[in-house]
């Protein structure tokens, strides 16, 4: 019990990890939370969330890589070369990227956003000039957990040569950082990623590292 309702809950371990690159998750629902306590708050409300330190006074500094809403503010438009990642969106943006292809070219598509039998609210669409080549719907998703408006699109897109752009709008109620129902199994790929099909899974950019024993920020 982490005191107030008997709902909250508390554990506090240690692990001891091997060498390597891990991932911290964390996830809340739209009802009980520091955004707003749906019955009585914990005795620490600031401390809802999760906070990782290192026991060990002389352990090695971690290289850590926080993703956030703030990671949401990207620029509404711009050239960029593939892979090109629009995610993750928050609430109420319009985001778009062009990239060129040289020849004829096979693409991984990987889009997650909020579309519902009664229409589209968050979700991706690619243009060429003023020709739309392929974009979300209802019938090329599938669920993507949490919420059942959460729908995802994992697939390929074949394009000849030429010069497009990639598309993701969100409303003001439900994306990355403020889920107003349950969210999807991958929150942070709210948005769109377009890469080439026989390219090999990039990992993501080294961190700078950070001091000694360092406390990561509650979520």
């Amino acid at each position: 019990p982490a005191g107030g309702e008997r709902r909250n809950r508390i554990e506090e371990t240690a692990l001891t990890l091997a060498p390597g690159r891990y991932t911290l998750h964390v996830e809340t629902d739209y009802a009980h939370s520091p955004d707003g306590w749906h019955s009585e708050a914990p005795e620490h409300p600031e401390r809802w969330g999760v906070t990782l330190f290192a026991l060990d006074p002389d352990a090695a500094p971690l290289a850590v890589t926080r993703r956030s809403e703030a990671e949401a503010a990207l620029p509404a438009s711009g050239t960029a070369a593939l892979p090109v990642r629009l995610a993750p969106l928050g609430n109420g943006q319009r985001v778009e990227r062009t990239f060129t292809l040289d020849e004829e070219t096979t693409l991984r598509l990987y889009a997650v956003g909020e579309i519902l039998p009664s229409g589209r609210f968050d979700w991706g669409w690619i243009t060429r000039g003023a020709e739309t080549v392929w974009e979300m719907t209802r019938a090329n998703t599938e669920p993507a957990g949490g919420a059942r408006k959460n729908r995802v699109f994992d697939g390929t897109l074949t394009l000849p040569a030429g010069t497009y752009t990639v598309h993701f709008t969100t409303d003001g109620s439900h994306a990355f950082g403020r889920f107003n129902e349950r969210a999807p199994a991958d929150p942070t790929a709210w948005g769109i990623t377009v890469a080439r099909a026989d390219a090999p899974a990039s990992p993501p950019p080294e961190a700078p590292p950070l001091p000694p024993n360092p406390t990561l920020s509650d979520a």
